[in-house]
């Protein structure tokens, strides 16, 4: 169970990262600059939980 956790927050903050440069490449393609969105970097697995991971964890199944 635990590891099916970890597995869940790995895959949710991958999809954090790519929406995030997928925004980033629209809003250059749409707006010819580069949008600032901070750091840029790659999510870092352990550094705690992502906002869309906290939420879920809200939401009763």
């Amino acid at each position: 169970q635990e590891n099916l956790k970890k597995d869940l927050v790995r895959r949710i903050k991958m999809l954090e990262y790519a929406l995030k440069q997928e925004r980033a490449k629209y809003h250059k393609l749409k707006y010819g600059t580069e949008l600032n969105q901070g750091d840029m970097k790659p999510p870092s697995y352990d550094s705690g939980k992502s906002k869309v991971f906290a939420h879920l964890l809200t939401v009763k199944a």
